[in-house]
């Protein structure tokens, strides 16, 4: 997907670098040596940063993958608890009236 992308990046600098060398030799009169070995050090530490940086990527995608779930556990077990919420409110909102029925009629027999 970004293979052209990088291959031209690559080139770019590679070429950049070999001009900046020639500007340093002119204006400071030292040579700055561009070797195969150069290119191929930029090119074993860029795979190692895109290696290290594929891991914490994956790293995230684990740990926002988890997160994710808990939160749809967390919706379900919402949910169901709702459910038995209402289903307890009927059988409280029952005795709570068998209560006050009650009361009512200790409260007429003592008075």
């Amino acid at each position: 997907k970004h293979r052209t992308n990088i291959i031209t990046f690559f080139i770019f600098s590679h070429l950049h670098v070999v001009a900046q060398a020639e500007r340093f030799e002119s204006q400071l009169r030292r040579y700055y040596y561009v070797t195969p070995k150069n290119y191929l050090d930029y090119v074993h530490t860029y795979q190692d940063l895109l290696a290290s940086n594929e891991k914490k990527v994956e790293a995230s995608i684990q740990r926002l993958d988890g997160g994710l779930s808990k939160l749809i556990q967390a919706a379900t077990d919402v949910d169901r608890m709702s459910i038995e919420l209402s289903e307890q409110k009927i059988i409280v909102d029952s005795k709570t009236k068998d209560v006050e029925e009650l009361i009512a009629q200790i409260q007429s027999k003592t008075s």
